[in-house]
């Protein structure tokens, strides 16, 4: 009963008063926020939690991305008295600062994007919804069949080329791979060798080893997409993203309860 008491106020309080400007939309479109949010009890690692959203309508296809971080991570369904509630697959990264953005789509077709900013203060963390803007069920209609058309024109051009690269095998260095591709680099190479040495890394608990010429990194999330969009963040990008884009042209992943590991060379 303390729970639902402390949530609903929580609850109140910030679909009143969150009306921050939300950084990337039109003027006219930027409105209250729609959600509030929480971080998770439990730690995969430090400073890595589940990110919880709560809103007070249904909403479909929700989704959550890192600011200045182009793709979007799916969030699950949870259930919670009151309101509806989503959940992320895995954890993420709650520094204070950290900026997220979270969209669903409501009944009426409209697509619903929110701001929420991360406060972590000697371990007291709280995830504030800082305003959100909205975009007409038209917009989003377009923007999907816009979407699919370039999946089908990449899909054709492909299928019409002599040389077609195949998947590797290894569904997580093919979403490395094409996080590299659309941002034009060069897809890594499976390598066995390399994809041994990460595996054996997760599980004698060794996540960021260094052997020889090689060299690795590593996220507390168990889920490829997740760890990707946290090695892109300004806050990693010069200690892991870096080396995610860099000029390696063999890459070996492994991904399990313990986290991501590749393993470059």
């Amino acid at each position: 009963m303390k729970s639902k008491l402390i949530l609903a106020i929580l609850c109140g309080g910030i679909f009143a008063s969150a009306v921050s400007a939300f950084a990337t939309a039109d003027a006219e479109n930027t409105v209250g926020s729609h959600v509030i949010a929480r971080a998770g009890e439990t730690e995969s690692s430090p400073n890595y939690r589940e990110i919880f959203v709560y809103s007070k309508e249904e909403l479909k296809n929700v989704q959550i991305r890192f600011e200045k971080i182009e793709s979007w991570t799916a969030l699950e369904t949870r259930s919670a008295a009151d309101y509806k509630a989503y959940g992320t697959k895995s954890f993420f990264p709650v520094a204070d600062g950290t900026r997220f953005f979270v969209r669903g789509i409501r009944p009426d077709g409209v697509r619903v994007t929110d701001l929420l900013v991360v406060s972590n203060q000697e371990g007291k963390i709280s995830v504030k919804a800082e305003g959100a803007k909205e975009e007409s069920a038209e917009e989003v209609a377009k923007e999907a069949k816009a979407a699919a058309a370039a999946v089908a024109a990449t899909t054709q051009v492909q299928s019409s080329t002599a040389q077609v690269q195949t998947g590797s095998g290894n569904s997580w260095l093919d979403a490395v791979n094409a996080y590299r591709t659309r941002n034009g680099r060069a897809a890594f190479t499976h390598s066995p060798h390399l994809y041994n040495i990460s595996v054996q890394n997760a599980q004698t608990g060794r996540p960021h080893g260094y052997t020889g010429n090689r060299t690795q990194i590593w996220s507390g999330s168990s889920d490829i997409n997740s760890s990707i969009n946290m090695w892109m963040s300004p806050r990693y990008y010069h200690s892991h993203g870096v080396k995610l884009m860099g000029g390696f042209s063999q890459a070996g992943v492994y991904c399990s309860g313990h986290g991501c590991t590749i393993t470059f060379q």
